[in-house]
């Protein structure tokens, strides 16, 4: 499968580059701080447990166990990183909602340059731009996910509740990122703002980003990697998926609050439908991270 280049938006370039950093830092952390917090916890759990209940080695205790490690209030730390989470979905929704409604308003002008007789034909000539984008339906969905995920992690905040199963869903689901991310990053880094590619190989007529010239080299990828990571994102995208579908099961009797399971259910449907999606475009083009 070939991965293709995301274009960046004509004005968006810095803010395309932005969104995609901060989902790096975002992955890093929830995998980094998110694990060391979830094994920290768990080792509490654990020993506190077997302190208290000497037959904690039997099916019965360790049942009892788990309910105990899944339900008890949010640390402080554990705050903190969903604090930083919804920090990050915030930012990343108004950059995409910026960028969608640039893109948008310059296609609307550009394929009616006289302008509309009436409100109404310019708000559904717009929808049927919008919606006629592959990248701007991708863009839409992106945000439909992040609101979701916000509902999630506003409601644990503010009722120190499920921090900790929302932690695991957050590091099962950011497990498949690296590689998008990596091809996402070469990709902008070698395209100028204006959306030429930059530092081709054998060309000296295309000249990138100051970003680009200054990154790039950490960051630059060959035609054939680029691929190789496509696929295995492709790949762990769905195991993970099919595997939170099954961890959402477990848990759906250890929730606390009725928005974790909510949401975790509405970001599975999301994700499958994702899936469709890129499988239906899969027939017809190249995969497109």
């Amino acid at each position: 499968m070939e991965a293709t280049s995301p274009s960046p938006r004509d004005g968006g370039y810095t803010l395309s580059l932005l969104s995609t950093v901060l989902s790096a830092v975002h992955t890093v952390a929830i995998i980094a701080f998110g694990f060391l917090s979830v094994s920290n916890d768990l080792y509490q759990t654990f020993t506190r447990e077997q302190l208290t209940k000497p037959d904690v080695h039997n099916v019965k205790s360790i049942g009892n166990l788990l309910h105990v490690f899944a339900t008890k209030p949010s640390s402080p730390f554990q705050t903190f990183l969903l604090m930083l989470s919804i920090l990050y979905y915030s930012i990343d929704t108004v950059i995409l909602v910026y960028l969608i409604s640039k893109a948008s308003l310059k296609a609307i002008s550009k394929k009616y340059p006289e302008g509309f007789p009436g409100s109404w034909s310019r708000n559904r000539a717009g929808l049927i731009l919008i919606w006629t984008s592959w990248s701007t339906r991708r863009d839409i969905g992106f945000i439909v996910h992040h609101l979701t995920c916000l509902w999630g992690l506003v409601m644990s905040v503010l009722n120190k509740q499920d921090a900790t199963l929302i932690l695991i869903g957050l590091l099962i689901g950011e497990t498949s990122n690296p590689p998008r991310i990596a091809v996402t990053l070469s990709n902008l880094l070698g395209i100028e703002p204006n959306g030429n590619a930059g530092h081709r190989a054998g060309s000296g007529n295309n000249r990138a980003s100051a970003t680009g010239r200054l990154f790039l080299p950490f960051f630059k990828l060959s035609p054939r990697t680029k691929d190789t990571l496509s696929s295995w994102h492709h790949t762990m995208f769905i195991a993970t998926r099919v595997l939170l579908a099954r961890y959402v099961a477990v848990i759906s009797s250890h929730a606390k609050l009725w928005s974790t399971l909510g949401s975790a259910i509405l970001l599975l449907i999301l994700s499958f439908a994702a899936i469709a999606m890129v499988a239906k475009k899969q027939s017809n083009t190249a995969f497109i991270v």
